[in-house]
């Protein structure tokens, strides 16, 4: 008779398989508090900017929703881990490689392309790290959001390894 109860109780405080082949995290799993940031100062544009890098990263999070490692929260102190903008930058390569153009084709020496370089700060406790960007989006609203979602990425990554 005291086999039944226990086993009673095992089933219940087990998680249900369907839970967790949908992604939703087990009773036991918390799921990482995160807010995204940017200081309020510097140039209006580059503030404009960066704020939508904010956006940006704040989507790409919301994006992914199969392994669902973290939540978005508003305020900082109320966050397990803060993501910092701290800038965007362009990068032009020094060197580029390509076939002249022959003659009588327009053209000429290949130009080098700009992509878009996103740097975050990573704040967990007393701990910082400086994230960017992997990947070489070009120099575009579109490559903004690749370079934000790579980052997402990256934090997704490191938040699932701890």
């Amino acid at each position: 008779m005291t086999i039944v109860p226990l086993l009673l109780l095992t089933l219940v405080a087990a998680p249900a398989p369907e839970m967790m082949r949908q992604g939703v995290p087990a009773p036991s799993q918390r799921l990482v508090r995160v807010s995204v940031v940017t200081d309020d100062g510097g140039d209006p544009d580059e503030l404009a900017d960066r704020r939508q890098s904010v956006e940006d990263l704040v989507r790409s999070f919301g994006s992914k929703s199969k392994k669902k490692v973290l939540t978005i929260v508003e305020e900082p102190n109320s966050a397990d881990v803060v993501l910092d903008v701290v800038g965007r930058g362009v990068t032009t390569p020094r060197f580029v490689m390509g076939l002249p153009s022959r003659s009588g084709q327009p053209g000429g020496a290949p130009r080098p392309v700009r992509t878009a370089l996103l740097q975050v700060r990573f704040v967990q406790g007393e701990e910082a790290i400086m994230i960017a960007n992997k990947n070489k989006p070009s120099l575009s609203p579109r490559g903004w959001k690749s370079a934000a979602d790579d980052i997402a990425d990256q934090i997704r990554k490191l938040l699932a390894s701890r």
